[in-house]
C-alpha cells in the first residue's frame, strides 16, 4: 500500500473510495451507544466495487458476523490468531451460510489477499503495527480505521493519504479511510 508520497485531504480524493462512508459513520455512532452494534463497519458498499473484505483481531465476530448477515453479497477473509476463535468464527460463517474463511495467524504472517478494504478491531498494539499494517495492506485498497488525533498523526508521520470523518455524536473520534 505504501508506495510513494501520502497526503492528507479533508475532501473527497479520488484515490479514497467513499462508497461507505455514510454507513460506517452511522456505525460509528453506534460506538457510543452500545459496543456490540458499534462496529459496524460495512453498509451501503456497492458489490461490483467490492473485491473483498479483509478483517481482522476478529475475536468473538463482531462486527464482522452481522455485517455479512446484513450483506450476504459481500465475502471476508477473518484473520484471528487465536485458535480457539478461529474455530468459533469459521462454524459462525458455515452455520449462517455466510461467505468468508477464516485464517488463525497474525496478519504479519498471512499473505495479502486480493481485497478491496482492510480493517481492524481489538489488535494488539495498533499503533505500534499500524506501519507494518500500511505497508502489508493489498495495493489499491482501502483502510477503514476508527481513531483519535493520535491515529491521525500516526498516517501523517506515514505519509499517508487519508480522509477523516468525524463520529457523529463525538468530538476526538473519527474514521480514517487511507488509500494508496
Amino acid at each position: 500500500m505504501h508506495d510513494g508520497p501520502r497526503h492528507e485531504h479533508s475532501h473527497n480524493h479520488q484515490g479514497v473510495n467513499r462508497s461507505g462512508p455514510a454507513l460506517a459513520l452511522l456505525s460509528a455512532l453506534l460506538f457510543g451507544v452500545t459496543t456490540p452494534l458499534s462496529k459496524l463497519l460495512l453498509g451501503d458498499i456497492s458489490p461490483w466495487l467490492l473485491a473483498g473484505l479483509l478483517y481482522f483481531g476478529s475475536g468473538g465476530g463482531l462486527p464482522i458476523i452481522p455485517c455479512l448477515i446484513a450483506r450476504p453479497d459481500l465475502e471476508a477473509t477473518l484473520i484471528e490468531s487465536s485458535q480457539k476463535k478461529a474455530i468459533y468464527l469459521r462454524e459462525a460463517l458455515k452455520t449462517l451460510g455466510l461467505r468468508g474463511q477464516v485464517l488463525p495467524r497474525l496478519f504479519e504472517e498471512v499473505e495479502p489477499p486480493p481485497v478491496s478494504f482492510v480493517t481492524c478491531c481489538a489488535l494488539d498494539q495498533f499503533i505500534q503495527k499500524l506501519p507494518a499494517l500500511i505497508d502489508w495492506a493489498p495495493a489499491g485498497s482501502t483502510l477503514l480505521l476508527f481513531g483519535g488525533e493520535s491515529l491521525r498523526e500516526e498516517l501523517r508521520k506515514a505519509n499517508v493519504t487519508f480522509e477523516a470523518f468525524l463520529i457523529p455524536q463525538s468530538e476526538k473520534r473519527f474514521l480514517f479511510l487511507a488509500a494508496d
